[in-house]
């Protein structure tokens, strides 16, 4: 741009192409392009446009319904049989637990980090915490031990 300069880095580069894909749809700049690599792997991005999952890319923060669906519109052609078919079998009902994006930033807030969040999330979960307040308290008691 005219009035600065903006640096990205990636992992990998296939997850740099898939940036440069996201950056090919209308109304998704750089900043939402890398809000959404950082919320799911490059595998799940990949399955969900290729499955036309518009509820599970509107779980992006700032990604609402239209936009998922522009997104899924337009790369559904650019995403390859490669980068879907190297998604892995469907994890199983105890690993395929929903985070719960809210109570993980919650957590963050508290000073744990984005993983041990997650990872407490995911616990509570598995013991049977049904709403956020549950969530966080089964949280907390896991990560403060």
């Amino acid at each position: 741009r005219e009035d600065g300069v903006s640096l990205y880095g990636f992992v990998s580069p296939e997850e740099k192409n898939m940036f440069l894909k996201l950056l090919t749809v209308s109304g998704i700049g750089p900043k939402m392009a890398v809000g959404i690599l950082s919320n799911m792997s490059l595998d799940n991005l990949a399955l969900m446009i290729a499955t036309s999952d518009v509820k599970g890319l509107s779980k992006v923060k700032g990604l609402g319904k239209k936009t998922a669906e522009r997104i899924i519109l337009e790369l559904r052609e650019k995403i390859s049989s490669l980068d879907v078919n190297e998604v892995k079998e469907e994890p199983t009902v105890a690993e395929h637990v929903e985070v719960d994006e809210d109570a993980v930033i919650a957590l963050m807030s508290l000073g744990f980090t984005r993983s041990e969040s997650i990872k407490g999330v995911k616990e509570a979960y598995n013991n049977g915490a049904e709403n956020i307040q549950e969530v966080l308290s089964f949280a907390l008691r896991g990560l403060s031990r």
